[in-house]
């Protein structure tokens, strides 16, 4: 019985972590749509992979999706290295990811049209936020 309920808590833990994963490429998925219009696919990938760039030094596994995505395809490559951890982990990296990229994307166009255009996106983003608190702790915690 012990055993079985060890299985079961894994199984929960990956499907949690998929899920999660499924969802923060969901998110960059609307970021992409929301911004291609004004800044263009390229911008886009640009930032992106910048934003990796900044984010792998504190989360060293996301420089293998840097690698992965030369061709910028959809975020599959995230969602695959984003999958591979914990849920607090991969909260943590894609706020880390987030932040990254919102601060070179308000040094692109500016902190007003940014706002307006992830206006939306970021209010879902914001919502779970206070659930990313303990798992931004740990991170800094972690990588300090």
């Amino acid at each position: 019985m012990r055993t079985k309920n060890s299985f079961v808590s894994t199984t929960e833990i990956d499907t949690s972590a998929t899920e999660l994963a499924a969802e923060s490429v969901a998110r960059w998925r609307q970021i992409d749509v929301a911004l291609t219009p004004i800044i263009g696919r390229r911008g886009i990938v640009a930032i992106y992979k910048k934003a990796l760039n900044l984010t792998h030094a504190d989360f060293p596994w996301l420089a293998a999706v840097s690698e992965d995505d030369t061709s910028f395809d959809n975020f599959t490559s995230l969602q695959a290295a984003l999958a591979q951890q914990t849920s607090a982990v991969i909260m943590a990296a894609n706020l880390a990811l987030h932040r990254s990229f919102n601060k070179l994307l308000v040094s692109l166009i500016g902190e007003s049209l940014s706002e307006r255009l992830l206006q939306s996106i970021d209010a879902c983003f914001h919502r779970e936020a206070t659930h990313l608190h303990d798992a931004d702790l740990l991170a800094e915690r972690k990588y300090a």
